[in-house]
């Protein structure tokens, strides 16, 4: 089984029509009457509910996707405009597509990521389907929870409620995600950081690859030390304290 660990990052459509809709959409309390705060309140209204779209499929682009196969170092797609989107899903569907054994991977693949079956196995299809890119039959649209394919870190360890990668991370004694979030995503995209944004998401790609060894008892050999180390040194007594039987 080859294991493609993968993350994606996306951010607000950029579509005219769509800012023009969502304008036409607001308006002001009746209680707003200086010019200048009816225009504050709009405008801050607007970038509201144009930030919500980053996960809507039908109107966010994919900026970013990156990919590990097994142990290599992750690799990036990515696309500075909208432009180009349609681009780089096909490059990243023709990627998935090629035959593994010839650079010593199985043919048998399977994707794995945190919140993978939520957003990102759903956004790349609708993203696809909407710029005319055949979606690889390699990436498990029709997958339960339950399935092997995809792996979902998030889901594989509780299918009933959303756990954050930073707080998975912190319990495995894997760290934490760093000061960038997903959030901070469009505003890196705006000011032309794209080194920093494939930076971010390929880091996000080996984050996940320890948390699934962690998961699936790959990484015994470091597995008791590192879950011992995430506890402080300030709950050590107290530990050693109820391990105490005399």
């Amino acid at each position: 089984m080859t294991n493609i660990y993968l993350d994606i990052e996306t951010i607000p459509g950029q579509q005219s029509w769509l800012a023009d809709e969502i304008r036409a959409s607001l308006s002001a309390p009746s209680n707003y009457k200086d010019p200048d705060k009816i225009q504050a309140y709009i405008d801050e209204a607007f970038e509201a509910a144009l930030d919500k779209t980053v996960f809507d499929g039908a109107y966010a682009h994919i900026v970013c996707i990156s990919v590990a196969i097994d142990d290599a170092e992750p690799i990036s797609f990515y696309s500075e405009t909208p432009q180009t989107e349609k681009e780089m899903l096909a490059e990243f569907m023709s990627f998935i597509n090629q035959p593994m054994h010839k650079s010593g991977f199985t043919d048998n693949k399977r994707i794995i990521g945190h919140n993978v079956q939520g957003f990102d196995i759903p956004m790349l299809r609708k993203r696809c389907t909407i710029l005319g890119v055949p979606v690889s039959s390699f990436i498990p649209l029709e997958s339960k929870p339950w399935d092997g394919n995809p792996y979902d870190t998030m889901m594989k360890w509780d299918s009933r409620n959303f756990c954050s990668l930073d707080k998975l991370l912190k319990a495995f004694g894997l760290g934490e995600k760093g000061d960038t979030n997903g959030s901070m995503v469009y505003q890196m995209w705006k000011n032309g950081k794209h080194e920093e944004i494939k930076k971010y998401c390929e880091e996000d790609v080996i984050k996940v690859r320890k948390l699934y060894k962690k998961m699936t008892f790959e990484d015994l050999e470091n597995y008791t030390a590192s879950a011992v180390s995430s506890v402080g040194a300030a709950d050590q007594p107290q530990k050693a304290k109820r391990l105490n039987l005399n």
